[in-house]
């Protein structure tokens, strides 16, 4: 498996991502603070480097920061947007968890805007399928229209993710809790619905 994304993955990459330098340069930052202050743990890393070395990110990256005021700020404001997200899902895990996996820079992969709040809902919206998905009742209509919603809001929130993803974790989100569910339990044809 390569480190890198390949060729097959680069129109989806530039319609959804920007080099890391071109954004901080529009946005007035230096490159190179930017990347001290990913090393200091003040913004995610990078989820995707090219080849050639260019480092990819989403659109927003800075937006939470900018929120914030600065990267330094970017910690606290992080935890106390999150702990207000998560106090209506307490499950959803603790702003310290959360801010660990924020770091990593896999949230933007996965989501269309990374927020406190878009990171408790994918949580929220992929337990509430895994929990309807343990016990089926396909022919139930209640239990469909519930698994049909959390399904289209997943859908809705999350990106629809390059192939070197899937290479590099295996089936994502996407594919375990949007597609195969869709597939499984025929959400878009009920007439097709059985007890699977």
């Amino acid at each position: 498996m390569s480190d890198h994304p390949g060729a097959a993955d680069l129109p989806y990459l530039s319609s959804n991502f920007v080099a890391l330098d071109v954004l901080a340069r529009a946005r007035g930052q230096n490159p190179a603070a930017v990347r001290r202050a990913i090393a200091d743990r003040l913004l995610p890393r990078v989820p995707y480097v090219l080849e050639d070395g260019t480092e990819l990110v989403a659109p927003d990256y800075f937006e939470l920061a900018d929120l914030a005021g600065n990267f330094e700020a970017l910690p606290a404001w992080f935890a106390h947007a999150y702990e207000q997200a998560a106090a209506r899902y307490p499950e959803a895990g603790t702003a310290a968890e959360q801010w660990d996996e924020y770091l990593t820079g896999i949230y933007a992969v996965c989501l269309r805007a990374v927020t406190p709040a878009s990171i408790v809902a994918k949580g929220e919206l992929m337990d509430t399928i895994a929990r309807l998905t343990a016990d089926p009742r396909p022919d139930d209509d209640e239990w469909r229209r519930e698994l049909t919603a959390a399904v289209d809001a997943l859908d809705a929130l999350e990106k629809p993710f390059a192939a070197f993803d899937r290479e590099r974790f295996g089936p994502v989100s996407r594919d375990r809790c949007v597609t195969a569910v869709r597939e499984r339990f025929a959400l878009d044809r009920p007439e097709l619905a059985t007890a699977a």
